[in-house]
Order: structure tokens, then C-alpha cells, then sequence
């Protein structure tokens, strides 16, 4: 990266743009990141920053959800029983609301206890699924906007928010995929 982020939006927003480009170098055989990657990832993150461009809904995430609700969300187990699992914990003022909820097997669930997604990721070193990962990153810029803090800088972080933004990539790597 050869610029500086220095607020919550650019964070959220970077990390996005990366994703996405993540979801691209995913779908390549052999998997690697290649030009078309890096011009999405660019045209996204512009975009982004510009407001000429959005997050997709939050729908098609729960249609995903939907369609996979007999696999665990995080480690893709199937026929286990299957629990809820809140990506912002309760514990930290996560909401009990649809999109801060997906399917996940008990053992996913009491590793990650109550740790937001990419903390528990952090820690554990468990592959990041792009799905979540893009619902957490929509639910997270939802909130600091809902709350007025998406132009904060890095250093200005409210201690109450719902989940870990230190704990946010910058990048993703296909390494462990």
C-alpha cells in the first residue's frame, strides 16, 4: 500500500476494495492475484470514497445465508448442529439483528466466544470466508456512520464500538485458502 490510511471510512473502505479483489485472485486457477484484481480493487476503493459507488446490499448476503444454512458459516462444516452466531458480539453492543447473525457449528462458535469475527480470525489464523468477511464490513461501516464516525481519524477510535477495528484487514492473502 502506498498511501496512508487515516480515518475509519478509508479503512473500511480500503479493506472492501481488497476484498473484492480477494474474491477475484479466489475464482483463478491456479489462485493468484492478476492485473484484473488490482484495476478492481482501484476502481473500487475510488469509487467508494467518491460516493459514486456502494456496498452491495446486505440482501444478497442473506440470500447466501439462506442457501448455506446447513454448513457452519466460518469453517464450512455441514450436517453438524448449527447455531447463532452474532459477527459483532452482544457482549459489545452487537445487535440481534439478521445481518449481524449467521449459522455456525458449536465448536466455531464457543472458540470464537466473544470476540467480533476478525478478531477471532486474528487469533486463530482460521481462512477468512469472503461472505462474512463482506457482511462484517457492511455492518461495521453501517454503524459508524449510524453513530457519525466514519470521518474519524485512526487515532480517534470510540472505545464502545461493536467490534475491533485494529482487527480489520488491510489486505487478504490466498496463501491459506
Amino acid at each position: 500500500m502506498s498511501f496512508e490510511l487515516k480515518t475509519i471510512r478509508e479503512k473500511i473502505n480500503w479493506s472492501y476494495a481488497n476484498l473484492a479483489a480477494y474474491q477475484i485472485a479466489l475464482k483463478q486457477n491456479p489462485r493468484k492475484y492478476i492485473i484484473a484484481c488490482y484495476k478492481q480493487r482501484s476502481k473500487l476503493y475510488k469509487g467508494l470514497m467518491e460516493g459514486n459507488m456502494s456496498m452491495q446490499s446486505i440482501y444478497l448476503n442473506e440470500r447466501k445465508k439462506l442457501k448455506h444454512a446447513d454448513e457452519c458459516a466460518y469453517c464450512g462444516k455441514q450436517n453438524v448442529p448449527l447455531t447463532l452466531d452474532h459477527l459483532f458480539p452482544r457482549s459489545k453492543g452487537g445487535s440481534d439483528s439478521g445481518d449481524n447473525l449467521v449459522y455456525v457449528c458449536k465448536s466455531c462458535n464457543s472458540s470464537k466466544s466473544n470476540m467480533d469475527y476478525f478478531a477471532w480470525i486474528k487469533k486463530t489464523n482460521v481462512p477468512i470466508q469472503p461472505e462474512i468477511a463482506e457482511r462484517y464490513l457492511k455492518n461495521a461501516y453501517q454503524w459508524c456512520d449510524e453513530h457519525g464516525i466514519l470521518d474519524n481519524e485512526l487515532t480517534d477510535i470510540p472505545s464502545d464500538m461493536p467490534f475491533d477495528l485494529d482487527a480489520v484487514p488491510v489486505k487478504y492473502s490466498i496463501k491459506n485458502q
